[in-house]
């Protein structure tokens, strides 16, 4: 992903779906569980949601997060500045914002490559 003014950031599958926001990935995060992925794991397609947020459908069969640009962001800046691999991400809440994101907390540049 391309962000204005940061660096290109690459995302992988994995990362992606251990911090969807599907009900059933948030409530295995809050039950301490770690959501399992596959090591194949692969994006298949993704899906604009209006102007806020991405859909991800993953090989696994998962296809029901959406990801807000700004939760994105916040897993790209996470991942950057993790430390021994893990994210050091916002909350949902402060990560979270409203749909009329604009600026760095929009959706990424207009190029829209995609490598799955």
């Amino acid at each position: 992903m391309i962000w204005p003014g940061a660096a290109p950031r690459r995302l992988s599958a994995a990362l992606l779906r251990a911090h969807s926001r599907a009900s059933g990935a948030i409530r295995a995060r809050l039950e301490g569980c770690a959501v399992a992925a596959p090591a194949d794991l692969r994006i298949l397609a993704l899906a604009l949601v209006g102007s806020y947020a991405v859909n991800i459908a993953f090989s696994d069969g998962h296809d029901r997060g959406i990801y807000p640009w700004a939760w994105l962001r916040a897993i790209a800046l996470g991942a950057e500045s993790s430390s021994e691999g893990k994210e050091l991400l916002p909350s949902p809440s402060a990560a979270d914002q409203s749909a009329a994101n604009t600026g760095p907390d929009g959706p990424p540049s207009e190029r829209r490559d995609f490598h799955g």
